[in-house]
Formats: C-alpha cells, sequence, structure tokens
C-alpha cells in the first residue's frame, strides 16, 4: 500500500546503507496502557490514528521518556485529551502517565482530586527494540518505582537499563515486590547494563545507535525533540536558524572578554570605592583632634570650679597667685623700708646740722640784738613749736577725718562738725543693724543660687551618654528600675523621649510642655513585661515617685497630627512604643486645640495659647512647670539649655556678690565714720586752729623785722639766719616725710603679712582636707588665660582681673562646648556617609567608632592608592588586546561557520529529486548587517587598539568608559532590561538571512523560498521536509552517506498541518530522505496519510475503565489489550 514520488528512495533502496531502525516499543503501565503492551513499528512507515483522547500521544511521548533526557517535554502540539478534556502541563507529566491520570473530579467538600488507573505503590517501564540491516538488535527500556506517597515526578525512583537483543519488559514484574532494587535487577538480568544518570545511559546507547556522527549525540537528540514536538515554522530563515544554526562563537568571545573586563571593572570599582572612601575619610584625623583638643578644654574648664565659691581648683589657684604676689610684695616692701630707713636717717642727720647752723647763727644775731631781740626769738621759738604741733595735729585731724565732709576752717564750723558726730552717733547702730542683715540676705540669695548652680553641673554630667531631656533624678530612678528588673535603660523609655517638638513649632514647646505634662513623666513598658517589673521594683525605694504603664508594642507608622492641635506640633521616634504615644496624645482630652489669643480659649475642649494657658470649658490653669522643658528626643539642647542657665547663674551669683561688696563697703565705710565721728568729739579747736597759731608767729616775726631794721649787721645776720630757718624746715619736712613712708611701709608690710598668713592657712587647710588641689595643667591654662585678660603681676588690680577671668572662662566653655559638639558632628556625619556606601554592621557610627575608620583610611594610604592606578592602566592596556581582538575576529568566524554549515547540507540536498519537476533545493545566505551593526563592528576594532602610555589619565578613563558602556551591550541582562542588545549584536545569526532556492537540473533559478507561507500545502510540508529532514541528516553525521546510520523520526499532527490532499507528499518527502517516519495523527488525516503509510495502527480508549487499546489495521490479528 506505499506509493512513492518520483526520484525519492524507496524501501527497498534503503539496504545500500546500515541504518538503525526501532522495531517496537513496549510499554508497562503507561498512561491509559495498563499491564504490557507491545507496539510494533514498521521498518518504513507507521501511522498510529485514533479519536482524541484515546492515547495516541501517550505512545508517543513514551519515545520520548525513553529517548530523550528527563527535562524535554512531552508533546505540545497534540490536541489529545484526557477523556476528552484538553490536556495541560500537569496532566502531562511523568507521574500522571504512571499512574495513569484520567480526569479531574470536585468532592462533595468541594476539593479537586485526581482520578487515576492505578494508585498506591505502582511501577511503570517504556522500551523500545532498535535493529539494523545487519539484524542486529539492541533493547533499551527505562523503568520507574512510584511510592504510595509520590506527588511530584522528582520523587519517582529510575533506572536507564541497555542490553543487547531482545528484551521483554513483562519480565520486570517479577522485581516488582523488592522495590526494583538495583541489585536484584543486575542479579536477575545479568546481561542488561544499568545506569542511575540519562548521560551514561545516552553515551552507550547513543553510541551503540550511530546518533551523532562526530561523537556529539546532543545536537541531533535536540533536533528529534524538536521535531516531534510540533515546533511550528513560518520561515526558511527561522526554521534553520532554529533548528540548525548552533549559538555563535561570539559569544563564547564575548563572555571570556567580559569575564577579563569584569576583574578590570571590579578593580576600577575598588579604586573608585577607594577613592571616595579617602574623600570622606581624609578630614577625619584633623576633625578628631579638634574634638579631642575641644573637648578637653570644656572638660578642664569644667574641673576648675571657676563659679564656686570656697574649696575649688580655681581659688586654690587664685590664692597661689595671690600668695606669690604677697610674698613678692613683701619682700619688695622690706628691700624699700631699708632704703627709706636709710634715708630717713641721712635726712635725721642732715635736720640736725641744720639746727646746729641755725643755733650758731642766732647766737650771733643774740649777741648783737640785745635783750629785746632775744626775747622776741624766744618767743618766736615757743610759736614755732605751737605752730609745728597745732599743724602736726591738724594734719593727724585732717587724715583721720577725711573720710566726712568738708574739713572745717573756723571755730563755728568745728562746732557744726561736732553737732553733726553726735547725731550720726546717735544712729549708728541701727544704720550698721540695717547693713548687716542686709549682707545676711545677699549671703542667704548667693547660697541658694550656687546649690542651683551645683544642680545644674550635676544635671549636665549626667546628660553626657544618654539621649532626651528628663532631668537627672527621673532618669536615676528609672536606671534602678531597669537595672531591679533586669532590662536595658532603652526598653523603659520616658513618654517625653518618644516626642519632639516637630520642627518650625518651637515657638509652641511652652504649650506642648504643659499640655502633656501628666503624661511626659511616664515611663512605659512593653504590657509583657509589666508584671515582671512590678515584682521586680516592689522592695526598692525610688526618690522622686516614678508613674509607669504597660503599652503594646507595634511598629511604629508615621502619620501627622492635625497641624492646629498639640498632635501636629510634636514628632515622634522611630520606636515600637510610639504608636501608643501617638494615639494617647491624639485623645481628646490631650490634643488641644493651639490658638494664638486668650480670646479663643472659649468654648468647649481643651485650648492652649503660646504662653501655655490652659482652657477646657470653665476649667483652666496657667504657669510653668517647676522642672522645666523635658520633652525632646535629643540631649544636646537641653545640655545647651543647661550651659546657658549655669552662664545665667554665675552673672547672677556675680551680680549678687558685687552687691554684697558694695554693701559690706558702706558698713565699713559707716565703721570708718563712726570713727571719724568719735575722733571729732575728742578734739578741741584750739589744738587744731592752724591759721591761729601762725597769725602769732607771724606777728612776732613782724616785731623782729622791726628791730633789725634798726641795725644793718643785725638785719644780715638775721636774713641768714631765715634761709637757716628754711633749711632747716625743709630738712625737718624731709624727715618728717620719710618717717612716715617708713610708717607706712610698715603698716602695709604689716598687712601683706597678715594677708599671706591668711592665704596661706587657707590653702594648707585645703590641701590637708584635699578639698582643693590644682594640676600642672590646669595652672598652665589659667596662668595662660590670666595673661589674656589682665596684668598677672598687679596685685592691686587682681580683683577685677579675677572677675574678667571668670567671665572669660565661662565663654570659653561655651565655645569649647559648641566647637567640640559641631567637629563631632562632622566626624560622626562623615561616619554616617560612609556607612550609607559601604555598609558594615562592624562599624558604628558614633566618635567611639574612630579608631576602626582611621584604620582604614591609614590602610587606603599605606596600600598606595597612585601605584594601583599606574598598575589597573598596565592592566588596561593589556587587556584591550587580548580580549577585544579575539572578540572581532570571532564575529568573521562566526559569520564564515554559517556559510560552511551549508556546505554539507547543500550536499545533501544536490543528491535528492525535490518536487514533480525532479528539480533541486538549495540553503542561501544573504548578508543583512545594518548600519548600527557595522558601528557596532568599527567601535570593536577601535576600542581593540592599545592604550598607551601616551594617554593622559582623563583619555585613559574615557577610554574606559567607553568601553564599559560597549561591554555593557555585550553583557548577560539576567533583568532583561537591556532590551536584548546583547543577542541582537553578538548573534550573527540575526545578522545574515536564511532562504531556501529551487534550480532546475542545470542549476537555474526556478523560485526561492522565504516564507513557508503562500505556497500549496504539500509543497510547503515538502520544503519543510527536506530542509529540517537535510538538517537532522548533517547533525546526525550523514551528509556523506546515501541513507541516515538512525533511521526513526516520530511525527505528531504538529508537522502534518496540511490540507488532506497534500498530506502525503510530505511523508514521502521524509521516506524519500532515508527516514523511519512513525506519525501520530487524528481520524480526519487517516485518509490523506493512509496511502503511503506501511502499517496503520489504531489506538482506543474505554470511557469506563480509561484504559487504552491498541489494534494493527494493516494485518489483521487479535487485539493488542492490556
Amino acid at each position: 500500500m506505499t506509493d512513492t514520488l518520483p526520484g525519492l528512495a524507496t524501501p527497498k533502496s534503503m539496504a545500500s546503507g546500515q541504518q538503525w531502525r526501532i522495531e517496537s516499543l513496549q510499554l508497562v503501565n503507561w498512561g491509559g496502557f495498563h499491564g504490557h503492551v507491545r507496539v510494533p513499528l514498521d521498518a518504513a512507515s507507521t501511522l498510529i490514528s485514533g479519536p482524541s483522547g484515546s492515547g495516541k500521544s501517550t505512545l508517543l511521548d513514551a519515545y520520548i521518556a525513553l529517548m530523550m533526557p528527563d527535562t524535554t517535554t512531552f508533546n505540545g502540539a497534540s490536541n489529545d485529551a484526557t477523556m476528552g478534556r484538553a490536556r495541560n502541563a500537569e496532566q502531562r507529566n511523568l507521574l500522571s502517565y504512571l499512574r495513569g491520570k484520567t480526569d479531574i473530579a470536585r468532592e462533595a467538600t468541594g476539593e479537586l482530586t485526581d482520578r487515576v488507573i492505578r494508585q498506591g505503590t505502582t511501577w511503570g517501564a517504556v522500551g523500545g527494540t532498535f535493529r539494523n540491516d545487519s539484524q542486529q538488535t539492541v533493547t533499551a527500556f527505562r523503568v520507574y518505582y512510584v511510592p504510595a506517597s509520590a506527588t511530584r515526578d522528582s520523587e519517582i525512583r529510575r533506572w536507564f537499563c541497555l542490553v543487547d537483543g531482545q528484551f521483554d519488559l513483562a519480565d520486570l514484574d517479577r522485581l516488582r515486590s523488592g522495590n526494583f532494587d538495583k541489585r536484584a535487577l543486575r542479579t536477575a538480568f545479568p546481561g542488561v547494563t544499568i545506569s542511575d544518570t540519562f548521560t551514561g545511559y545516552a553515551d552507550r546507547l547513543y553510541s551503540r545507535l550511530g546518533v551523532g556522527g562526530r561523537g556529539d549525540w546532543e545536537k541531533p537528540l535536540r533536533l528529534l525533540a524538536r521535531i516531534q514536538g510540533g515546533y511550528p515554522v513560518k520561515t526558511v530563515d527561522g526554521l534553520y536558524k532554529d533548528l540548525v544554526l548552533e549559538t555563535p562563537e561570539t559569544y563564547e568571545a564575548a563572555d571570556k572578554a567580559i569575564a577579563h573586563f569584569q576583574d578590570l571593572e571590579d578593580a576600577y570599582t575598588a579604586m573608585e570605592d577607594e577613592e571616595k572612601k579617602r574623600q570622606i575619610l581624609e578630614r577625619i584625623p584633623e576633625l578628631h583632634a579638634e574634638w579631642q583638643a575641644h573637648t578637653a578644654t570644656d572638660d578642664l574648664i569644667g574641673t576648675l570650679g571657676h563659679t564656686q565659691e570656697g574649696p575649688s581648683p580655681f581659688n586654690a589657684w587664685r590664692f597661689s597667685l595671690e600668695r606669690s604676689l604677697l610674698e613678692t610684695d613683701c619682700l619688695a616692701n622690706r628691700r624699700e623700708q631699708e632704703t627709706t630707713a636709710a634715708e630717713w636717717t641721712a635726712a635725721s642727720d642732715t635736720r640736725r646740722r641744720a639746727e646746729r647752723e641755725y643755733e650758731d647763727n642766732r647766737s650771733l644775731v643774740l649777741s648783737r640784738g640785745g635783750e629785746g631781740l632775744k626775747r622776741l626769738q624766744e618767743r618766736a621759738s615757743e610759736l614755732q613749736d605751737r605752730l609745728n604741733r597745732v599743724s602736726r595735729d591738724r594734719s593727724e585731724f585732717d587724715a583721720r577725718v577725711e573720710v566726712l565732709d568738708d574739713l572745717p576752717t573756723t571755730q563755728d564750723e568745728f562746732a557744726e562738725m561736732q553737732g553733726a558726730a553726735r547725731s550720726f552717733l546717735d544712729a549708728f547702730e541701727e544704720r550698721r543693724g540695717s547693713l548687716t542683715k542686709r549682707m545676711g540676705e545677699l549671703d542667704d540669695a548667693i547660697a541658694h543660687l550656687r546649690a542651683a548652680q551645683l544642680r545644674v553641673e550635676d544635671e549636665v554630667k549626667s546628660m553626657h551618654g544618654r539621649e532626651g531631656r528628663v532631668p537627672r533624678p527621673l532618669h536615676e530612678a528609672r536606671l534602678r528600675m531597669a537595672q531591679a528588673v533586669g532590662l536595658p535603660p532603652g526598653a523603659l523609655p520616658f513618654v517625653a523621649e518618644l516626642l519632639d517638638i516637630a520642627p518650625g513649632e518651637e515657638r509652641w514647646r511652652t504649650a506642648v510642655e504643659v499640655t502633656l505634662a501628666s503624661v511626659a513623666r511616664v515611663v512605659l513598658v512593653d504590657e509583657e513585661r509589666l508584671e515582671d517589673l512590678s515584682a521586680a521594683i516592689d522592695g526598692i525605694r525610688l526618690s522622686p515617685r516614678v508613674n509607669f504603664e504597660g503599652v503594646p508594642l507595634r511598629p511604629f507608622v508615621d502619620a501627622p497630627g492635625e497641624p492646629d492641635r498639640i498632635s501636629g506640633k510634636v514628632i515622634h521616634k522611630d520606636s515600637p512604643f510610639s504608636g501608643w504615644v501617638q494615639d494617647r496624645i491624639r485623645r481628646s482630652n490631650l490634643d488641644a486645640l493651639c490658638v494664638e489669643n486668650p480670646q479663643d480659649l472659649r468654648g468647649e475642649g481643651p485650648k492652649v495659647t503660646v504662653s501655655g494657658q490652659t482652657r477646657t470649658g470653665r476649667r483652666g490653669a496657667h504657669g510653668i512647670n517647676e522642672s522645666g522643658n523635658i520633652i525632646g528626643f535629643s540631649s544636646a539642647a537641653r545640655v545647651q539649655e543647661l550651659r546657658q542657665e549655669l552662664a545665667d547663674l554665675s552673672q547672677q551669683i556675680t551680680a549678687l556678690k558685687a552687691l554684697r561688696h558694695d554693701v559690706e563697703a558702706k558698713r565699713v565705710d559707716l565703721e570708718v565714720r563712726k570713727t571719724a565721728h568719735e575722733f571729732v568729739l575728742s578734739q578741741l579747736w584750739s589744738e587744731i586752729d592752724v591759721e591761729s597759731a601762725k597769725a602769732a608767729l607771724d606777728r612776732n616775726q613782724a616785731d623782729q623785722q622791726q628791730l633789725l631794721r634798726s641795725d644793718n649787721e643785725l638785719e644780715a645776720l638775721m636774713a641768714l639766719s631765715e634761709e637757716l630757718d628754711r633749711r632747716r624746715q625743709e630738712a625737718w619736712s624731709d624727715e618728717v616725710r620719710l618717717q612716715q613712708e617708713v610708717t607706712r611701709l610698715d603698716a602695709e608690710h604689716t598687712s601683706m603679712q597678715a594677708r599671706l598668713a591668711h592665704v596661706q592657712q587657707t590653702l594648707t587647710e585645703w590641701q590637708n582636707n584635699h578639698r582643693a588641689t590644682t594640676t600642672a595643667e590646669q595652672r598652665e591654662y589659667l596662668d595662660k588665660s590670666l595673661r589674656d585678660v589682665g596684668d598677672p603681676t598687679d596685685r592691686a588690680g587682681l580683683p577685677e582681673t579675677i572677675n574678667r577671668l571668670r567671665k572669660r572662662l565661662i565663654e570659653q566653655r561655651q565655645e569649647s562646648e559648641q566647637k567640640g559638639r559641631r567637629a563631632r558632628q562632622n566626624l560622626e556625619d562623615a561616619f554616617k556617609r560612609y556607612k550609607d556606601n559601604w555598609d558594615d554592621p562592624n562599624l558604628g557610627d558614633t566618635v567611639a567608632s574612630y579608631p576602626n575608620y582611621l584604620e582604614i583610611l591609614e590602610r587606603i594610604i599605606s596600600t598606595g592608592l597612585h601605584e594601583r592606578k599606574e598598575e589597573w592602566r598596565r592592566r588596561l592596556t593589556e587587556w584591550s588586546g587580548q580580549d577585544l581582538v579575539p572578540l572581532s575576529g570571532a564575529f568573521d568566524t562566526a559569520i564564515e561557520a554559517i556559510q560552511e554549515r551549508l556546505i554539507p547540507i547543500n550536499r545533501i540536498l544536490e543528491r535528492l529529486p525535490f518536487g514533480a519537476g525532479n528539480d533541486r533545493l538549495q540553503i542561501v545566505r544573504r548578508t543583512t548587517e545594518g548600519d548600527d551593526i557595522k558601528k557596532f563592528r568599527r567601535d570593536l576594532r577601535r576600542l581593540s587598539q592599545d592604550v598607551t602610555n601616551e594617554f593622559t589619565d582623563e583619555e585613559v578613563t574615557h577610554r574606559f568608559r567607553e568601553l564599559q558602556k560597549f561591554m555593557a551591550i555585550i553583557r548577560e541582562d539576567s533583568t532583561r532590561q537591556s532590551g536584548n542588545k546583547r543577542d541582537y549584536y553578538l548573534d550573527v545569526r540575526k545578522h545574515v538571512e536564511i532562504t531556501a532556492e529551487r534550480t532546475d537540473l542545470n542549476g537555474e533559478p526556478v523560485c526561492p523560498y522565504t516564507s513557508l507561507g503562500g505556497k500549496s500545502g504539500g509543497e510547503t510540508q515538502e520544503l519543510v521536509a527536506f530542509i529540517v529532514g537535510a538538517a537532522l541528516r548533517f547533525q546526525l553525521g550523514d551528509e556523506d552517506r546515501d541513507l541516515p546510520r538512525f533511521a526513526p523520526v516520530f511525527l505528531d499532527e504538529g508537522f502534518i498541518k496540511s490540507d488532506s490532499q497534500f498530506a502525503g507528499r510530505a511523508v514521502e518527502a521524509w521516506k524519500g530522505l532515508g527516514f523511519q517516519l512513525v506519525i501520530g495523527a487524528p481520524l480526519d488525516k487517516v485518509t490523506a496519510l493512509e496511502p503511503r503509510m506501511d502499517t496503520i495502527l489504531t489506538v482506543n480508549k474505554s470511557l469506563q475503565t480509561g484504559y487504552s487499546y491498541l489494534h494493527n489495521l494493516t494485518a489483521p490479528q487479535p487485539e493488542l489489550t492490556p
């Protein structure tokens, strides 16, 4: 019943070559074929037909299971279905075939379950017996064991078997009880070769059958699988490229270049990273040194106690400085006393000589002047003595009462002065008591401010190392609670620490603080640890009292509050506690409406003004919290506030001390005036009336002059007497002045010694009691700072200089704290930028991590970034030639390879008549490179050129960037974001067009074929058969043989879709190429195919049992049933 087309090979001619053909298929428990079934196959062609869902494709899939890797999908072209329903991926798999899946049913519960022929533990097998022209046979089979629990293919145990000769799969059933143990298989069938893997099985099987004449069975196997799978074919170009041409070597060359370039790119990226790291970290030594210096200054000033009275390093230094100045001044005073005493002695000698000269001259005067002149002169001496005494007394009087108002010049004025003295003394005790009381009040105020100062300083110290603005007593109470329950302090946050004033809303801080005061000081604890906390703290005494509340934890999702309410004036910390806090402050009783004017407080609901006045209906409150503001994330702002508070307290203390000094000065002045007034009352006017004493002496002098004018010689002696008296008076004045200076110096020395003793005693007491000592560092810093504000050698100006120094230290500490905080912030910002780019869980972002970052910076510097750049440049130079040149050559080679691939296939086609006219078919290649491909190739050649040493760094970097862009085009992109540019440029198959050309026997073109549509159905199928068949002959390694060594080709209906009038022509084309055909076709194709087929088998299925049955319609025989 076989007809042939003219010029094609016939079955008889097949004897001219040694071929392997499949003789039969065997199935055991495969799909609807239950039990053992043998399927005979004709040496030339076999048609398997039947209704949809009967099991045609089941037989063809058995061949796929036998011959192909497990990754090969079963026949996707078939319209076959299980029980009339279209198949899907789940129905057509190994497990469904071995179970004999027939349908999917919905149970009463609504659950979908599979309906299968074989449940529980089962087994199955597929096998095929092959025979060659020398009547040698080989049987390949695969055995499957399916546990009852198997739900997927991977749970099926399988063995790959090969044996020379015939083998009946029914014999395997006796091993079922032993679960088909591999050793049992070998013992039962010693001639069978058993493999655990498909590769080992396929190497032996395909070598035996001659598949892949070049030793590569994978390529023809892949083509056979595509043929049987009904791969859709639309154009000659698509068919040839998809089924015949292999991946061009441009891919391998590109991948090698990419792999090597990746090293360069990684090295460049590493260098860029190192440079970025260096840029980020290069200032950290400077910033850290700056932070250390300012922190050290801040800490140093903080240890001085310059705002305190009493024992402190600052006061110890001040007393030490004063002691040094006193010792120096005492020594200078003693030297000055010695000098002045010597001058006083000399002045006394001069005065005594002047007295003798005056007395000698006076004797001459007396000898010339008689008794009258003598008496006048004696009286003059008395008057002079009186004048001297009154002058001394008046000088003493003026000195002792100079603190009083105008000194008296007349007796009446003196009388008024004594009256004022009596009035002053009468009111003295009351005035002194008033001043003493005022001094006590100021002392109390200063002590109160000093206590506040100490508390603030303690508060500042407590802020170090923690966040938030919570006062120290509350923080310490929280620490005790955390320690008792064994939790970190952060697990017991105050509500105040979870809130902060929103940016731009600082003016509403007072309103926020007073409104949330009731909740801000509450400690929160995870509600799951609440009982633990209560039990743990019950036995400890806490002061102050702390309110706490157990709350649920949840991830915080920030949701801005209403802008005109308290909830809109705050922000929340990202904490699992913050969700509860957010809900709490948005309750109607807390989330007050913020109003600008007190007139807006009227009405229902809570309201608050900027100043903090609150109202809810008729109830209201106003004032500030005594403990200050406590809401805020960070302690930095609070520390700054406390620093300012310290500065304010210091200024207040300084002001009060100045005021106390004024009051004390007034009391001292009062005491001094009391002494002066008492002295006024003790004096007589006659004892201090210098003018009267001087007038008496002047009258005496006038009398003497009158007497002397009568005697010229006496007058000359008197003139000399006056000169000598003037000298005597000058000498006497010098002596008195120097005597007073000696007295003053002695008094000054006594005062300094007393002060020195007090200072020394104070220092000794402080040192002995360890109450105040000064380190060398503190002394050095204070000495330098003192020189900046005044003269350190001026003891008289020391108090004022010390006051200026105190103010300067306060300013310096604030400045150091600010600069230190800024340096620390800049330092930690650098750390954060580093971690943002190169996150490392072992690196922190606080100043404590500085050594780690410094080590990184030093490593970058020490490893020689410049040297690494030069090495990278050298490697780039070498890379361009080593990797891009082969890639450029691979493009030419790949194009040539396509042409070389055409030669053996066209050689096969030259021997085969095509069509009714015995024409010939040839495959033709045409280059279709577009401008973009040509540009790509030009860029490749240009970039293949070496990077010379004459290139600048900028040119080298530019070349590298160009290479990066180029390599990005040909790099594999797993995300497919590149628009598949890699395949577009590397796949040279896309750069050519493959067509078929029909020629007559003289080689003259008859017609070209590009599309496989538009021709008659038979012509199209014949064309497909010729092209695919010739490609298969080439892949099988048979281009130089008359017949292929391996003949079986299984076709499902996907390759037989032409009209029934022309279906047979495709069959004859395949047979004419020397292949053994096994075709699965639906009933509507049988009429067209039957005349061309040597054996016809039909498959039917029982709707009751789901079993499939096979019948041979060519040679009537008993039914092949399971």
